[in-house]
């Protein structure tokens, strides 16, 4: 069974490793709705790309060369014994690979965080620095402990949105370059020697949620925003996982180079693979697929369960908003993982919402003038407490209704709205158990019944 874990269990972890954060805004300020903390809907937090954890000593220039090697023997399509278990197949477009960087989903997002730079904080002393100014140590690998082992047969074959990949043997050295994929892999008992940052500043990118399966592994944090190519080159990987991610044709052949790849399925936009995807897929890829299904028909049990204890919510309206840039808002299609919960719950995302979500995407942008469009049974804000939405909620056309009714609900990221954001086999059972109180006040209509994250 996947534990519900509660607040008072989670642990405080250190925090280590200098981090400048640059250009952040408050919850109305400017937001990239595509990569959806929802990097505003997903929440990019735009600061300078520093690594909170020095990446092992490779020297630079060597890296960079290994990159290119390894790409430019790909491109001549030799399927020689060179020593790699595993191979990748699907993508036939022109890369660069001078630079070692490329963008994570959009190179021009920018998003959010607060208003406030955050000083950087002091770190541990660099045993040893190369030409990029990281510093060496030693990545843990998945065998550091007592891991589980794969119950799957491989070789294994998994088809995603650029081709398939092949993974000859049980991978050792996994990367989760997904914005969500280190709680799946850590769900599964896999723990990444690298895992992508995203927003929240938490230790090791890894969420209070899912700091107990991390245990005390330190893994590389990758910066959130761009790929860094060299960074994961130095974990020397055997599978990297970018299921959660927005994998451009270019960034899967520069990644596939480096290791076997899993990337995003073809049948969902960017940022927006359901965590039963997301979890199964990561399962398969680490010969876990027995351990996968188990774990989501049991977070799937305890939604069912919540679900059956309030009949009340099935049919009844609910949308998932984020403050955007100018006084916009952004509303949550059903299809994005945050809305998911709420229609397993019972919930429904109104039609005029999804009706003007574009395909590709996961949500509809919102001016001052069609805020009326926010109306709901349960309006569930992302990303802060309701002084934080003041310029949303004082226009005129915000529904009167979920004012006056209570009906509105102001999720801070920490620890609400990230598990909400986050949507993953180890989020969600912490967050049905703290939220699904809360919305069932919200619904009632009842404005002496409060929630503790309402007005």
């Amino acid at each position: 069974m996947v534990a519900s874990p509660r607040m008072t269990s989670f642990r405080p972890r250190r925090t280590h490793h200098a981090r400048v954060p640059i250009g952040w805004t408050t919850a109305q300020g400017h937001r990239d709705p595509r990569s959806g903390v929802g990097a505003g809907p997903l929440m990019w937090l735009t600061f300078a790309p520093v690594l909170r954890r020095p990446i092992r000593s490779f020297p630079t220039r060597l890296l960079a060369s290994a990159v290119v090697a390894a790409i430019a023997v790909g491109a001549c399509g030799g399927d020689g014994d060179d020593g790699s278990a595993n191979t990748t197949t699907g993508v036939d477009a022109a890369t660069d690979a001078t630079s070692g960087e490329a963008s994570v989903g959009d190179a021009s997002s920018t998003v959010p965080g607060t208003s406030t730079p955050t000083p950087a904080t002091e770190g541990d002393d660099p045993d040893e620095e190369d030409a990029s100014g990281a510093t060496a140590t030693t990545a843990p690998s998945v065998t550091d402990g007592e891991p589980t082992e794969a119950d799957d047969e491989f070789p294994v074959t998994i088809e995603h949105r650029h081709g398939t990949t092949t993974i000859e043997s049980e991978p050792r050295r996994v990367v989760a370059a997904g914005l969500r994929d280190q709680d799946a892999l850590l769900a599964l008992g896999v723990i990444p020697v690298g895992v992508q940052d995203w927003f929240g500043d938490q230790p090791d990118a890894v969420w209070p949620w899912a700091q107990d399966e991390l245990g005390d592994a330190d893994p590389l944090v990758l910066d959130a925003t761009q790929i860094d190519f060299e960074a994961i080159a130095s974990l020397d990987p055997d599978l990297i996982v970018a299921i959660d991610s927005g994998l451009t044709p270019e960034d899967y052949e520069l990644m596939s180079a480096i290791a076997p790849t899993v990337a995003p399925p073809p049948d969902h936009p960017d940022f927006a693979v359901p965590w039963q995807i997301r979890t199964m897929l990561a399962a398969e890829a680490v010969g876990r697929s027995e351990l996968g299904r188990q774990i989501v028909a049991d977070v799937e049990a305890q939604i069912a369960e919540a679900a059956a204890a309030h009949p009340e919510f099935d049919g009844a309206t609910a949308l998932v908003g984020l403050a955007g840039a100018d006084g916009q808002a952004y509303a949550y299609g059903s299809d994005d993982v945050r809305s998911l919960l709420l229609v397993e719950l019972g919930f429904s995302v109104p039609e005029r919402v999804d009706e003007q979500v574009e395909e590709g995407s996961f949500y509809v942008t919102l001016s001052q003038e069609n805020f009326d469009q926010l109306d709901a049974d349960v309006l569930v804000w992302v990303g802060g407490d309701a002084t934080s939405f003041d310029g949303v909620t004082a226009e005129p056309l915000y529904p009167p209704r979920v004012v006056d009714e209570g009906r509105d609900l102001f999720l801070p990221y920490d620890p609400l709205g990230g598990a909400m954001s986050f949507a993953s086999a180890l989020s969600l059972p912490f967050l049905v158990e703290e939220l699904v109180p809360q919305l069932a006040l919200a619904l009632d209509g009842d404005p002496t019944t409060t929630s503790e994250y309402g007005r």
